[in-house]
């Protein structure tokens, strides 16, 4: 704070973190692969359920690093698949998470979770029991239950996991928590 009571702290868009946090999110699961003993020139094969909204949000950042391929676009609208289309081509479709996991199986690699609130926490689930790292908004779950749930099964299959909290890094909720 300043003597003026200002914040000293950067003002954050909701965009720009959402891109920060995309790319960060890629690069950890990517970084994955090296402790893996994986080639670190692989490509990162990610799959996305939910592809409009925050869910078009999130693929189209983390589309933007150059080892992410997308092999997998879920969404239960077929018809929402335009957009994702446009900015990248050759993606398989599904109206069905599990279809899509069962289906493309080793193929993927991450699975960004970015449906309505009520799927986070089974398709987050599902994904990590395959053996996919995860990007899931918030909220992650509707009950601690299920969140601790969760966090087990990502310590025992060794998984990366990342939940998306993109306000919550802006200048006035860390000024709130200092007051």
């Amino acid at each position: 704070m300043t003597m003026t009571g200002r914040s000293t702290i950067p003002r954050s868009s909701r965009r720009g973190f959402i891109t920060q946090a995309a790319v960060g999110s890629s690069l950890a699961l990517a970084g994955s692969r090296v402790t893996t003993g994986s080639s670190a020139l692989r490509q990162l094969n990610v799959a996305c359920v939910g592809v409009k909204g925050m869910g078009f949000a999130d693929l189209s950042n983390v589309g933007k690093h150059s080892s992410v391929r997308f092999v997998g676009f879920c969404d239960i609208d077929s018809e929402r698949f335009d957009q994702a289309d446009k900015q990248f081509a050759n993606v398989d479709h599904f109206v069905d998470y599990r279809e899509m996991l069962t289906k493309l199986g080793d193929r993927v690699d991450a699975v960004i979770v970015s449906t309505p609130d009520h799927m986070h926490a089974p398709v987050a689930m599902m994904a990590m029991s395959l053996g996919k790292h995860v990007y899931c908004q918030k909220p992650l779950a509707h009950t601690v239950w299920e969140v601790r749930q969760m966090r087990l099964l990502a310590a025992k299959k060794n998984l990366t996991t990342q939940m998306g909290n993109q306000i919550h890094s802006a200048s006035e909720y860390r000024t709130g928590v200092r007051w």
